[in-house]
């Protein structure tokens, strides 16, 4: 049985600045956590890309800088996005084998290759994995983003110049199923999995949202998304 507790986070339909602020607060915090999350329509900045691989004149979509590397990743409103805080013994691998299990009890056949953080449904990518390193804290942050539906995949190479052949290389549980699985029924799966390879369970909790203020200005700041 796991001898240790972190507290579960759900919120759905949740605006993606709000979204980076929860996030940047749970880890300040410095306790385990999952925070399992949908988001709104949003087009995501790593703090290491320039605006200029944007399209910023498509006013449809907000915009927001996070705090990890990489992208412009575009959510549509179908995708399913973690983060968690577990103690740094725990591998980047250990993390994509538990999502694998439990995409794959609910009968998705997810499988995972050892050369990338990705996992894959039938060859095209569904979930990238992401890391950041909490430093003098004995916890890590890890983040998942899992593909449940594509409700506007034409949109994510409208956004991003560079981005071609989408279709080709990634795609989204529910088109690849070709049946409705929402999110609550990846989160239960998770949960029940998470034992196996995590020693941690899970209590549901609320955060403080007096708690989010410090964070908030950063991220919805327009100086801090044009600023690479």
């Amino acid at each position: 049985m796991p001898e240790k507790t972190m507290k579960l986070y759900t919120v759905y339909n949740q605006d993606a600045r709000e979204h980076c602020a929860m996030e940047k607060t749970l880890i300040e915090i410095e306790e385990p956590f999952f925070y399992f999350t949908t988001i709104q329509q949003a087009a995501f900045i790593g703090v290491d890309i320039s605006v200029d691989a944007l399209k910023l004149d498509y006013k449809e979509t907000t915009y927001v800088r996070y705090m990890g590397t990489g992208g412009p990743v575009y959510f549509d409103g179908g995708n399913i996005k973690t983060g968690f805080l577990v103690d740094k013994s725990y591998s980047s691998w250990k993390c994509i084998e538990w999502v694998v299990d439990a995409l794959n009890s609910i009968g998705i056949p997810a499988e995972s290759k050892e050369d990338t953080n990705d996992i894959f449904l039938n060859g095209k990518k569904i979930c990238g994995f992401g890391k950041k390193d909490c430093g003098e804290m004995k916890y890590i942050a890890f983040f998942f983003t899992l593909n449940l539906n594509l409700i506007e995949a034409e949109k994510s190479i409208i956004l991003t110049k560079h981005v071609k052949n989408l279709g080709e290389r990634a795609t989204a549980i529910n088109v690849e199923m070709n049946k409705i699985i929402i999110p609550e029924q990846i989160l239960n799966a998770l949960l029940d999995t998470l034992p196996k390879y995590f020693n941690y369970n899970t209590l549901p909790e609320i955060l403080d949202i007096a708690l989010v203020d410090s964070n908030r200005e950063q991220f919805y700041n327009t100086e801090w998304l044009m600023n690479k």
